[in-house]
């Protein structure tokens, strides 16, 4: 034991499966308040062992947060759980030091390392400046499991699981490259994002999918020309990110979900001139825009949404509606972190208060 510390307690090894840090010198993260009231203390991937046990058993964090860590600071070897980890039916990926798109690894690092820890940790972001590779994420996801649907529909292509070998739904359709840094809900939802999300949606989905593609740079092409616009036919958005309140959702949002409907019933004709007259208003021009026409020069009908009163709902990319009231899809940030979020609340008065009086 150490300063009475039960022997064995709180062990907690930094590498999934308790294998040995390959790059035992690269510093996982400072500690604040650890050895004395105004302390800093920085911990290496091989010097991690003599207190992340402390940190377990005294602030009372899962293991698998410094694992998760240790997954992406400290060279970890990859385990065969970690190669197995997002491919789809238990099957390996055969790639795992291939690097993940820049895109993915943001949302990697958003999701896994943009929590905030109440002041006591501030993990080494600069570890991560050679990027992060597939065996690295599968350890991460191998211990943390996938907090997002994202990872599940561009993963298996981008580190190449068995059978994975093309996108079903590419973005721009035509192979054109797209301007991934607009952000079309202003949530941080960005082109680069939409891309990821939607890489093997389904054609129901990628068929919605392409309404969104003008305004991440793609050239037109007659499906695209062809989606329902709530601004009128062949009408873009001037704002897509602009938000509307009635539906708590973006106008790009709602001119997927719409497009997702159609492609889910495409013989209900209703749909798009009930989205105009619906939305229209609130999303091209000013607030007191007149009423919307719809495309075949009727008057649209005003009493129900989209949908024959279906509250437009953002699909996802196997095809279901994301959530029926019409809520807007999350940016990565906002999306919560299951394990990561539950320890926050206690550490910073047990691991300052108690981890001193067992330091070594």
């Amino acid at each position: 034991g150490c300063n009475g510390f039960p022997t064995g307690a709180g062990v907690c090894a930094v590498c999934p499966g308790g294998l040995a840090p390959g790059l035992p010198d690269n510093e996982m993260f400072t500690v604040f308040g650890l050895t004395s009231a105004d302390s800093s203390d920085t911990i290496t991937c091989g010097a991690s062992g003599s207190v992340l046990g402390i940190f377990t058993a005294v602030g009372d964090i899962p293991c698998e947060v410094f694992q998760a860590w240790g997954s992406l600071f400290c060279g970890c070897p990859t385990t065969d759980a970690g190669l197995r980890a997002f491919c789809p039916d238990g099957m390996a990926s055969s790639a795992p030091d291939k690097p993940l798109p820049k895109h993915v690894e943001e949302l990697v690092v958003t999701e896994f390392l943009g929590v905030d820890v109440g002041g006591v940790f501030a993990v080494n972001t600069e570890a991560l400046d050679d990027g992060i590779t597939c065996g690295e994420v599968g350890n991460l996801f191998s211990v943390a499991g996938n907090s997002s649907d994202f990872f599940e529909t561009s993963l298996p292509f981008d580190c190449e699981c068995p059978g994975y070998t093309e996108l079903t739904c590419p973005f721009c359709s035509d192979g054109s490259m797209i301007d991934g840094s607009v952000d079309l809900d202003g949530f941080n939802f960005t082109c680069d994002l939409l891309q990821f999300e939607f890489g093997l949606a389904n054609k129901t989905v990628c068929a919605a999918a392409v309404a969104l593609e003008p305004y991440c740079g793609c050239p037109a092409t007659p499906t695209s020309d062809a989606a329902c616009r709530l601004c009128g036919a062949g009408v873009l958005l001037e704002e897509p990110s602009r938000y509307v309140s009635q539906f708590e959702a973006s106008c790009s949002d709602i001119e997927l979900d719409v497009n997702y409907l159609i492609s889910a019933d495409p013989t209900n004709a209703s749909i798009c001139p009930e989205a105009q007259n619906l939305v229209g208003p609130g999303c091209c021009g000013s607030t007191d825009t007149p009423t919307v026409a719809p495309d075949d020069g009727t008057e649209a009908p005003t009493a129900s949404p989209p949908g024959g009163g279906t509250t437009p709902t953002t699909a996802t990319p196997s095809g279901e509606p994301a959530d029926p009231t019409g809520a807007p899809t999350d940016p990565p940030a906002s999306k919560a972190t299951p394990f990561f979020v539950s320890i926050v609340v206690s550490l910073l008065v047990t691991i300052v208060s108690f981890a001193y009086q067992y330091v070594c």
